[in-house]
């Protein structure tokens, strides 16, 4: 059924698909959470809604690794949707942040960094850890260039949109742009920030043996 693109689970099934924690169903279900959600909520109807409600639920009855593999492995469709499922299911994951990272989705997995999962390892705090430094030395993307206006020239800071701006500002003057000179926010870097903080906690945590955070 869940091969159909025009069927939706009804809430009975919903019901049943949880309460049995119906494993290998992760990938079909989540299609239909992902279409659910592209929707406009005009559009929307009671199986589009309960796609987006249940989910969660099934996500945290169902084994964790089955659904990292699953969501995580299609972050594309809609990154609102991805975002919003992870940290609703507590499925922080460095490992895989770090993978994303590697393929250039640095602004998504910035905003994960306050998302959280059940209990955390040594494992989970060195793979954070690396996810933390290579946040900290992202490429530029942006310059600062001798620029040559008609009016002014000198040294300017070009943000990764192409804006000119002053070349002692940090983030893009343009209040539709904010970007430094990686291509975060002051916003994201307060989150990538506050991500180094969590972990010295969460490593003196570890040291006097609780990993609930």
């Amino acid at each position: 059924m869940l091969s159909r693109p025009e069927v939706f689970p009804t809430a009975a099934n919903w019901d049943f698909i949880i309460t049995n924690r119906l494993r290998g169903l992760t990938a079909g279900l989540y299609r239909k959470y992902l279409v659910s959600w592209l929707l406009d909520p005009s559009d929307r109807c009671d199986y589009h809604r309960l796609a987006i409600e249940r989910m969660p639920d099934y996500v945290n009855a169902v084994d964790r690794e089955e659904a990292l593999d699953v969501i995580y492995g299609d972050v594309d469709s809609s990154p609102d949707a991805f975002v919003a499922l992870v940290r609703r299911c507590h499925l922080f994951d460095a490992d895989r942040l770090n993978e994303l990272l590697d393929e250039g989705y640095s602004t998504l997995v910035v905003d994960l960094l306050d998302a959280g999962r059940p209990d955390y390892g040594l494992d989970d705090l060195a793979a954070m850890r690396r996810l933390s430094l290579r946040l900290s030395e992202l490429p530029q993307l942006g310059s600062i260039e001798n620029h040559k206006g008609l009016l002014s020239g000198g040294m300017r800071y070009i943000c990764p949109n192409g804006h000119v701006n002053q070349a002692d500002v940090v983030f893009c003057a343009r209040e539709d742009c904010g970007l430094d000179i990686c291509g975060l926010t002051a916003a994201q870097r307060d989150a990538v920030d506050r991500f180094a903080e969590r972990i010295d906690v969460l490593a003196d945590m570890l040291d006097s043996g609780h990993s609930d955070y």
